[in-house]
């Protein structure tokens, strides 16, 4: 397990790069000299997926920002990388009076990292994303608290759950209030990506005892922020939609249904949460190749229904239902073989 330096490093007429142009290997913080700060790096595991911009980007001219800041990480495109990798140090919105710099990166447009943070009522005005290289007079860079697939400290749970407090008081929410079970679907995404033929024959027995079914990408984000944080039961493939929960603090019994090894980093969150939570291994058809749609098999299906402890009675309209997702699965395949 890979952890950076616990202590911030403050660094004098730094450099961060970001923006469009330079794309995420180079991103991150350098000193005067060049020399890459480690505690503003990204790792993905064993790899390191920053600190590598050439001499002549850092000794080159560049906009400066007078005076003391401290270094919030990259501002992610990607709504899950959002909250794992931009949020690994929101403590700094709740203990660190200094403005926040973030670095664009990858040619990603920061239009739903800033969404994100509207949205739960942290303060745009001390936010600032560089979309290209600067020196900045001081810049304190503290480690991030969680990294993929390598850790999760308990302040990162403990900073995410305390905004999601406060958004919850914004709005006279209660946590786990709503007594329902609560489905995350995937059913109504793009077929091309992680979607699961046969999830919606899954919805049938779901809504049949008693479920609530959400399509996370048919609703705002307060919608989405509100419902994983008002539902006590929780069930659905995991994925970035499932992430939201990091702001819950009330224990939660959360299913993550998988059909291939769940990522770590969910674990890693886990560790540090207090949620009774489980991962229901799922029996599913698959071409083999990877970020292709699966079909949940009729077993699949069961194992769901039998880890949930639902009634599973195939009725001949819910079989005629699969038939036709397996069928709609197998054009979906020849389809994207035919376009590669």
């Amino acid at each position: 397990m890979r952890q950076m330096n616990s202590a911030p490093v403050r660094v004098q007429n730094a450099v961060v790069v970001g923006g469009v142009t330079h794309g995420i290997d180079a991103h991150g913080v350098y000193d005067a000299d060049g020399r890459f700060v480690e505690n503003s790096a990204i790792y993905q595991g064993d790899r390191c997926r920053s600190g590598a911009a050439p001499s002549s980007l850092l000794h080159s001219d560049m906009p400066k920002l007078n005076g003391s800041y401290v270094y919030g990480g990259y501002a992610a495109g990607h709504f899950g990388h959002i909250l794992v990798e931009s949020f690994a140090r929101m403590h700094l919105f709740l203990d660190q009076p200094a403005p926040i710099v973030f670095a664009e990166i990858n040619y990603r447009k920061s239009a739903l990292f800033r969404q994100i943070i509207t949205t739960l009522g942290l303060p745009q005005d001390r936010v600032i994303i560089l979309d290209r290289p600067t020196r900045i007079e001081e810049l304190q860079v503290f480690a991030p608290d969680l990294s993929i697939r390598n850790y999760a400290l308990p302040r990162y749970a403990q900073a995410l759950e305390a905004v999601g407090n406060t958004f919850c008081t914004a709005r006279g929410i209660t946590q786990n209030s709503d007594p329902r079970p609560l489905y995350i679907s995937r059913s109504r995404t793009n077929q091309k990506g992680r979607y699961y033929f046969g999830e919606a024959t899954l919805e049938r027995f779901l809504e049949a005892a008693g479920y609530k079914i959400a399509y996370p990408e048919t609703l705002p984000l307060d919608a989405q922020f509100r419902l994983l944080l008002e539902h006590r039961n929780i069930a659905g493939f995991y994925g970035s939609a499932l992430h939201p929960l990091v702001f819950c603090r009330a224990p939660k019994t959360i299913s993550y249904l998988a059909c291939e090894p769940i990522n770590a980093t969910f674990s890693l969150i886990e560790s540090v949460k207090h949620n009774d939570w489980s991962v229901v291994h799922v029996d599913a058809r698959a071409s083999g190749k990877a970020n292709q749609p699966k079909l949940l098999s009729r077993e699949g299906i069961a194992q769901i229904c039998d880890a949930l402890k639902l009634p599973c009675h195939w009725s001949a309209e819910i079989r005629q239902h699969h038939d036709a997702a397996s069928r709609a699965f197998e054009e979906t395949l020849s389809s994207l073989d035919m376009a590669s």
